[in-house]
Order: structure tokens, then sequence, then C-alpha cells
């Protein structure tokens, strides 16, 4: 009998040494959300291995669901109350997270605060204009912006000069004067691209508006301060009736799919195209002769000249609140706002970090953007939404429905400021 005790003893042991084994070997897995599929390999292959090597307790597991699905599986995450750990923010379900108060204050960790006073303050804006409008505290800090979509003027420089043009236009004088060679060289099909992808036109919109009215746009037309039918808005939406009453663009850009678009770019269909830095990665391997240059829109007067720094709804990383896995989660948000995550991301992706630091000058991205110095005005994509509820046209869909009035002549600048503001100013 004592023999079978012993046995069982041993087996007891055994099975409790296996048991707190296994224990110490269970890693706290936290989940990453992105929409951006074409960064996925990326992430998994170069990043992750990265950092796991320096925090073997840790496993990242990765979800990647590319547009238009990301929004909808974000928005039934939460309802289900199961958001991911971190996430790109996305549309109106990161906004309706930080209306309901269900994201993480980021202040309170001074790992990731050390951090984050390497990025410029204005790009915190964002979530405190959406906490505001939720009559939420603005204080703290609720999201860290991905990376700078630095949007500008992109062409190629061997084909400029093959049509004489030596100097980037400054002044928006200068523009027409280069869309109106453009036209004239016969060389292209078109001098600017547009295509059927609302956000190639609303970034256009941007990228004019800031650079006749300010950087502070945005807040400007949110406060009403500037209204869609004021003389400089006015101005805004002559940029495009001047677009296309010379021709200068396909009116029909509805109808163009973007994949088209862009190959038509790069094998030098059309002049310009108005677009962020993934360029310099994508159309090279279409066309492998073309050399990008690329430059701020030009203002009216050629002075406070600043690229569009896209850092809304779709380029901000945030963290839920609440999960059982708060220490582990901090640490990859302390990991994803370092500088050794932004030097990956620069020398791996062709990104710019908006974190703060000297980078060697071998990419286009810096030698074409960052190196010229010009500041960044940021814009969030979906902010002028916000005041508009739900049910109801956003902003931008309200515009890109309406817009043929406009690019067609069925109504003038004046009319048709007088119609968005009309419609935008019974919400602010």
């Amino acid at each position: 009998m004592k023999r079978v005790y012993c046995i069982l003893l041993i087996l007891f042991l055994v099975s409790a040494f296996v048991f707190a084994g296994g224990k110490q070997e269970e890693k706290t897995k936290v989940e990453i959300f992105w929409h951006m599929t074409e960064y996925e390999s990326w992430f998994r292959d170069t990043m992750k291995p990265i950092f796991e090597a320096d925090n073997p307790d840790i496993e990242l597991k990765f979800t990647f669901v590319n547009d238009p699905d990301n929004e909808a599986v974000l928005a039934s995450r939460l309802a289900a109350d199961n958001l991911p750990d971190i996430f790109a923010v996305i549309g109106g379900p990161a906004i309706v997270a930080l209306e309901e108060d269900k994201l993480l204050d980021l202040s309170q960790f001074p790992g990731v605060m050390a951090n984050l006073k390497n990025y410029p303050e204005n790009v915190f804006e964002f979530p405190r204009i959406v906490r505001k409008y939720a009559n939420l505290s603005e204080t703290g800090i609720y999201g860290y912006p991905t990376f700078k979509v630095l949007t500008g003027v992109f062409y190629d420089k061997n084909m400029f000069r093959k049509v004489g043009v030596t100097k980037e236009p400054e002044t928006l004088d200068e523009f027409w004067a280069l869309l109106a060679k453009l036209k004239a060289s016969g060389e292209f099909r078109k001098a600017v691209a547009w295509g059927n992808h609302r956000w190639l036109v609303f970034n256009n919109f941007w990228q004019v508006a800031s650079a006749m009215i300010g950087p502070d746009v945005s807040t400007r037309i949110m406060s009403g301060d500037v209204k869609l039918n004021s003389p400089e808005m006015v101005e805004v939406w002559k940029y495009y009736t001047t677009i296309a009453e010379n021709g200068y663009a396909d009116l029909d850009y509805k109808s163009k799919e973007w994949g088209q678009l862009e190959a038509d770019f790069a094998n030098l269909k059309y002049g310009i195209i108005l677009q962020g830095p993934w360029l310099f990665s994508s159309y090279p391997k279409i066309n492998p002769d073309i050399e990008l240059g690329t430059f701020p829109f030009p203002t009216k007067d050629g002075n406070n000249r600043h690229w569009v720094g896209f850092v809304g709804d779709r380029n901000w990383w945030v963290a839920k609140k609440a999960t059982e896995s708060q220490e582990a989660q901090i640490r990859v948000v302390e990991w994803m706002t370092s500088a050794d995550f932004a030097k990956h991301m620069l020398n791996d992706a062709n990104l710019i970090p908006f974190y703060k630091q000297d980078y060697p000058a071998t990419s286009p991205v810096i030698t074409e953007m960052e190196a010229k110095g010009f500041p960044v005005a940021p814009q969030a994509n979906n902010q002028l939404n916000l005041l508009i509820p739900p049910g109801n046209p956003g902003f931008y869909n309200y515009i890109w429905d309406n817009l043929p009035l406009l690019t067609d002549g069925d109504k003038s600048a004046q009319e048709f400021g007088d119609m968005i503001e009309e419609y935008y100013g019974q919400f602010r």
C-alpha cells in the first residue's frame, strides 16, 4: 500500500510541476487591429519578432481587415463590448468609442508620455474635439497618430523637364499656369488625376482650403468662424469650377476606378496627382522610370505654405479601456510610440513617423517631403462629421453626392457654398 501511495504522490508532484510550468509559460495576448492590409506582412514578419524577442511573456495577435469591411467589423465588436486592445481609429465606430468613453487615457502612464513628448502637441487635437462635442473631459491623451500622411502635389520630374517645367509653383496663379502648360503640351490625357475615390477629391479639398484659409481651417469651419459660403470658402469651391471649366480633369471621375487611375498616373497619362507618401512605394513598381517629386499645394501669395497632414479618423492608434491585460497593453503602446518603432516605420515601410528625431535622408519620403521643411497643418478626416447626427448624410457624403452640380456648371461657386452651408449650418 505504501508503494501505491508513493506512486500517487510522485504523480501528483509531477502533475503539479507540469501545471506550474505551463502557467509560467502562458503568454498574455495583445490584439492589434489595423485596416491597412498593405502593411500586414511588415507588422507580422518584421515588427512582431522584434517586440516578442524583448517581451517573451507577451504575444501580439494581429487582425487586419481592409476597406470597406473594417468599419463594420469594428462596429460589431463595439456593440459586443469586445474591442481590440489596440486599434487604428476607423470612422464611426472609433468616434462612438470616444463618445462613450471606452478608450484609455494614456496620460496616466509615464513611459508612454515620455515618448509622446517627442510628438508635436497639435497632433493630439482630434480626440479632444470628439470628446468636447460629447461633453466629456478634454484633458488627457486618448490616442496617438500612426504616421504622417503629408499630402502634396505629386509629379514626374522627368516628364516636367520634357515639357519645359523647371520650377514648382508657389502661388495659385503659378499653379494655374502650370496646369495650362501641361494641357497645352499634349503629353497628357488630362493635367490633373481625379478618380472614383472620394478620399482623393477631399484630400484635394483640404489642401486647397488649408492653402487659401489657413492651417486651422477645419476647426474654424466647425465653430462657424468660417462659413461654407463665406468669400474665402467660395474661392475653394471656385477651384473645382476652374478645374472643370478648363478641362484639366476628367469630369466623369465617379466612373474611374482607383486602381486604373493609379496605373494611368504612373504611366504618365496625367500630369499631377494629389496624394500621400505611399506613392513613393507604389508607383515605381508600375513604372520604374518614374522620378517622383512633390510640393505643398500653392497658396494665394506664396506665403504660409505647409503640408496638409491627416491625423484624423483613420490615422490614430487608440487603446481600449478596462482590458484585463492592461500592463501588457501599455508595454505595446510604449513600443509603438518609441524611437525604435519610428525608425523601422521609415526604413521598412517608407512611412514618416510623427516621433521627432533626425532621420537619414535615404528615403524619397524624407528628401522630397520632410527635408523641404514645410510645417504640417493637421486636418482630421472625419472631423466635420462630428456635428451631424446619425441618419443624415455626412459632410463628405453630402458634398460628394452634389459635387457634379458644381463641376457640371449647374451651380456657381457661391450657390454651391450656400447649399452646403444651409445643410451643414443646421447642425452647427
